[in-house]
């Protein structure tokens, strides 16, 4: 498993919480730490971007 973290900070709301939906959407989604920073919010995505196994061929 290769798991990569993204530090990202957001000040909107709005925003983290759009940016969050999209996040869990997607099949290498694996945690969401968020952390209240000021009147914004530090927040870190990971994801695990192991490549799939490749496919065997067979039906």
């Amino acid at each position: 498993m290769s798991l990569t973290e993204v530090p990202v900070q957001f000040d909107d709301k709005d925003e983290l919480k759009t940016q969050i939906e999209f996040f869990i959407g997607q099949p290498s989604a694996r945690k969401i730490e968020i952390t209240k920073a000021g009147a914004g919010y530090d927040v870190v995505f990971t994801t695990d971007d192991t490549p799939p196994a490749p496919a065997t061929g067979v039906a």
